[in-house]
């Protein structure tokens, strides 16, 4: 495996964000509904909704969006919950990360004194479908709420050296070896998926600009996130992986120098652009494969940046 010195270049984020579902699955409610509608076995689950949820919207708006946030400024690596983030953006994401948990606790701290209220309004708005037990004790309600992100270097495989004396090298090299190949899918894994990030930008503008005429908006931001997401990949290559530097390059001379107002107005640009962006959809479609089947695809490579070399 190519050495990345990937823990120079990375850190891992491991993120847990969540907030009181305020629902509660009710058995004896389900059996009542499958009984009145003759159902000939368990046909459904009826979940309560247990307060007011207009009170819990803004809170879970919220959380939502930074988990979304933390999506959209890191890298697929082990799971879904662990992301990978390099240098280049750390500074930035771990402000907005601290800014987004003190707004978090704010919103939890103005609903911690409505939970009272709302429990005793719900015993009145659900009648006998209440129980008391769904809801949890309000000294035990921030419990139900969380916000926890951490940024951990990457273990390395130096650290397997102490297992020599306990194992054997034999083992050992075993262990290194089947380690190595899945740390290799483990590291093609997020730069593929910002390949695809870049694909979904740049089919967006295929899309948008292919039906142009038939009642569709070109905005601004057609644009604006292509852009967006070059810059984006830039700072997130932690493998500093050539072939998507050369195509977020390409991209920079082509696609990002288009202006919108001349696609409202010129079918010449619209065609020039869609074609550009289908030519950088294969070259992103070739290098994933590269990464996916690095020998299959190596004869493919070699074309595709000789064909990229212009843009260099």
């Amino acid at each position: 495996m190519e050495e990345y010195r990937l823990q120079s270049r990375a850190m891992q984020v491991t993120y847990n964000i969540s907030t009181w579902t305020a629902r509660k699955y009710d058995r004896k409610v389900s059996r009542e509904v499958d009984k009145n509608h003759g159902t000939l076995r368990e046909a459904g689950r009826y979940n309560k909704i247990l307060i007011d949820l207009t009170e819990l919207k803004e809170l879970n708006r919220h959380a939502c969006s930074t988990r979304q946030y933390i999506l959209d400024n890191s890298a697929a690596w082990l799971n879904k919950g662990t992301r990978i983030i390099t240098p280049e953006i750390y500074f930035d994401f771990t402000k907005e990360i601290r800014d987004r948990k003190e707004k978090f606790w704010d919103l939890y701290h103005e609903f911690e004194p409505k939970y009272p209220d709302l429990r005793a309004a719900a015993k009145f708005e659900l009648q006998d479908m209440f129980n008391i037990e769904d809801y949890p004790n309000p000294l035990w309600l921030k419990s139900k709420f969380g916000f926890e992100v951490t940024i951990t270097p990457i273990p390395t495989l130096d650290l397997m050296n102490d297992l020599r004396t306990g194992i054997g090298d034999e083992e050992v090299e075993i262990i290194k070896a089947e380690t190595e190949e899945r740390m290799t899918v483990m590291y093609n894994r997020g730069i593929i998926e910002l390949y695809d990030r870049l694909d979904v930008v740049v089919k967006h503008l295929v899309d948008k600009l292919s039906t142009y005429g038939d009642g569709s908006r070109i905005h601004k931001s057609l644009i604006g996130n292509i852009v967006g997401m070059i810059d984006l990949a830039g700072k997130l290559n932690y493998t500093k992986d050539s072939q998507l530097e050369t195509i977020r390059r390409k991209m920079e001379k082509t696609l990002a120098t288009y202006d919108t107002d001349d696609f409202k107005n010129l079918e010449d640009v619209r065609v020039a652009a869609v074609m550009d962006a289908r030519s950088i959809r294969k070259d992103i479609n070739g290098a994933k494969e590269a990464l996916r089947n690095p020998k299959e695809a190596e004869a493919k490579v070699d074309s595709i940046v000789k064909d990229m070399a212009a843009y260099m």
